[in-house]
């Protein structure tokens, strides 16, 4: 999956894999806010993917 996310012009632009870091950074600290610690789990998971995966990578 993660293959076919890297061929995708969808996310060739930088402004749009950065507006998806931040959207999962967000997320991750709503789920902090609210103590809902496996969904704060899940979403720090995918902002560590998303770092990786969309920012390091390229």
């Amino acid at each position: 999956m993660l293959a076919r996310m890297q061929s995708s012009d969808f996310l060739a632009p930088l402004w749009r894999r950065v507006a998806f870091v931040v959207l999962a950074l967000m997320w991750l600290g709503v789920e902090l806010w609210r103590g809902g610690l496996f969904w704060a789990l899940v979403a720090g998971a995918l902002l560590a993917l998303a770092v990786f995966e969309l920012l390091a990578r390229r």
